[in-house]
């Protein structure tokens, strides 16, 4: 039996059902309004569906392309005002995108570990 590979049946863009499971992080069901930015700095609007340490997914009439830098404008618990989180969008399809998040504190880190423990 033959093993898939990065470049083999995994990535096939012709194979049925969904992509194989790569989240590393716990991830939470959210309703959110957010905005988010390209380089040109022109705010699009969007609704974060979930949310991660290591990203989120993001609907939005008219979404960024893949592997395009966005920053992500969102309010978190605990932090006044809105948030502003660099990220690179990672998957694209028509009406939403995945945003891998980039670095960011430990106020962040907080503020988004309570979205996932909050009930």
């Amino acid at each position: 039996m033959k093993q898939a590979t990065p470049d083999s049946e995994s990535l096939d863009p012709k194979a049925e059902g969904p992509p194989p499971e790569s989240r590393r992080n716990a991830r939470r069901q959210v309703n959110q309004p957010i905005e988010f930015a390209l380089a040109d700095g022109e705010r699009r609007p969007g609704i974060c569906r979930n949310i991660s340490l290591g990203g989120l997914h993001v609907d939005a009439a008219e979404p960024a392309r893949f592997g395009t830098g966005v920053t992500i404008f969102i309010d978190l618990p605990g932090i006044e005002g809105t948030t502003a989180l660099p990220g690179i969008v990672r998957w694209t399809q028509p009406g939403c995108m995945g945003v891998q998040l980039g670095l960011f504190g430990a106020r962040v880190t907080h503020a988004i570990i309570r979205v996932l423990t909050d009930s």
